[in-house]
Order: C-alpha cells, then sequence, then structure tokens
C-alpha cells in the first residue's frame, strides 16, 4: 500500500511538473509578441504626426504579431503534439522582416544589428511561424547578454554539396555580449535552467530552439566565450526540388503574410 501511495504521489508530481512547464512555455511564448506590440505601440503616436506611412507599417506589424498570439494559445489548448506544416521557405526573407518587427527593441537597447546574408540562398522546408519564434528568442537572448548595447550580426550562407548545388543552409547570430562559461553551455538546452534573475526568464527560450531546430530536420552549435560574446550556428537542409526552387515569389510571399 505505501508503494502504491509512492507510485502515486510521483505520478501526481510529474503531470504538476509538465503543467508547470507547459504554462511556463506559453508565458515564454506569448511574452515575446506582446513584448514586440508593446515597442511598436510606442512609437505609434509619433508617427502618426510625423509619417503616416511609418505608422501604417506599424499597425500592419501589431496586427501579425496579435495573429501569432493567437496562434499560439490555439496551440497550446491542443492537448495533442502537433506536426510542424513545412512548406518552402526563403530564410533571407524571413530574416529581413523579423528584425525590421525587432528594430525598436534593438534601438533602446542600444544594440547595432549587422546584415550578412548570401544572396539567394537555397530555400528550405520550414514553418514561417516556427522560424520566427526561433529567431525571435535567439535575438532576446542577445540582448540580454549585452545590457550595455553592442552587436548583432545575422549571417547566412551555404554548406555542403550534391551535384553542384549547395545542400545546407547556415544561419549564424554572433553578439558581442556576456559570454557564457562552458559549466553553463553544457547546460542550456536543458528545460527551466536559467542564469537570469528571479522573475526574468522562464529557462524555456533556448529550449524551443532546440526544439523548432530538430522539428526542421536541422542541428545547432554554439560557440562562447566569457567576455567575447557568443554564437549560435543552425544548419538546416537546402531544398533540392527544382519544383520548389523556381518558386521563391511563393515562399518570399507567405514570409510577409506571417510577419
Amino acid at each position: 500500500m505505501e508503494l502504491w501511495r509512492t507510485n502515486r504521489r510521483m505520478n501526481e508530481l510529474g503531470r504538476l511538473a509538465a503543467a508547470g512547464q507547459t504554462a511556463a512555455h506559453f508565458a515564454h511564448e506569448v511574452g515575446t509578441p506582446l513584448n514586440l506590440i508593446s515597442g511598436h505601440v510606442q512609437l505609434l503616436k509619433s508617427d502618426l504626426e510625423r509619417d503616416p506611412h511609418d505608422a501604417e507599417a506599424r499597425i500592419r506589424t501589431i496586427s501579425a504579431q496579435i495573429e501569432r498570439i493567437e496562434r499560439i494559445v490555439r496551440r497550446m489548448l491542443d492537448k495533442t503534439r502537433f506536426e510542424t506544416e513545412l512548406s518552402p521557405l526563403d530564410l533571407n526573407g524571413l530574416l529581413r522582416k523579423l528584425c525590421d518587427a525587432m528594430s525598436p527593441a534593438l534601438d533602446k537597447r542600444g544594440i547595432k544589428m549587422v546584415f550578412d546574408l548570401e544572396e539567394k540562398v537555397p530555400l528550405i522546408a520550414g514553418s514561417a511561424d516556427r522560424l520566427q519564434q526561433l529567431f525571435l528568442n535567439l535575438i532576446n537572448n542577445s540582448l540580454d547578454a549585452m545590457p550595455e548595447g553592442g552587436e548583432l550580426t545575422v549571417r547566412t550562407g551555404t554548406a555542403g554539396s550534391r551535384n553542384g548545388k549547395s545542400n545546407q543552409v547556415v544561419v549564424d547570430f554572433a553578439d558581442t555580449g556576456l559570454g557564457m562559461t562552458p559549466e553553463i553551455m553544457s547546460r542550456i538546452f536543458d528545460p527551466l535552467y536559467t542564469t537570469k534573475a528571479r522573475g526574468h526568464g522562464t529557462g524555456l527560450g533556448l529550449v524551443i530552439v532546440n526544439q523548432v531546430v530538430v522539428e526542421h530536420g536541422g542541428t545547432v552549435e554554439v560557440e562562447s566565450e566569457p567576455g567575447r560574446g557568443t554564437r549560435f550556428r543552425l544548419v538546416f537542409s537546402a531544398i533540392q526540388n527544382d519544383r520548389f526552387s523556381k518558386d521563391r515569389q511563393m515562399a518570399t510571399a507567405s514570409v510577409s503574410d506571417m510577419l
């Protein structure tokens, strides 16, 4: 009887831990678009008086982020494990749109964004919404690592070769922030692990990064050194099928719809 009670208690604790992690995951994912909305709303009043065109662009960004929150809520309410729907995607276009949306937060923190995007990188099979969440988490991670400002370099390129064509797309996020010790690096993908002050981090940002990379059949590598910044390298398989590569306009349009 005592063993039964112990097992039952352990199962209850396991369910509570899972519920807590789900709640923290939800708070983390919803918090990011809410922060973006807040930044753009603060600038909207001045834009309305100074430049109506900029105001319209901010309204579109705010509307898109509200739609993202709706999708996150629907996904979290679904008790079954969802499967990510993948379609041809232009990572350069996604990164440009995303960094435009993040510009208020970057400017506020005194962080310079540097682009080094290889022209016409191959398309990948991806989910714009899920990859947006991945990239946002990496950008936010760099923001936290550069409290006094700094530089964040976003770079795309290719690697590997098959039949004379590159078969991998590489994305680098490199910051000039505080960096990490080997001990911290060994735990950054552990659920609920965080080095941030209590109440300022869920410990799920990089867990989500790793999860989304796995969903896309990719890999993630991390290089870091205390005081010398951090680099995350993401590698995805390029689409080799000609029927996808010939329709880059469709892939770019899908990115515009998501942001």
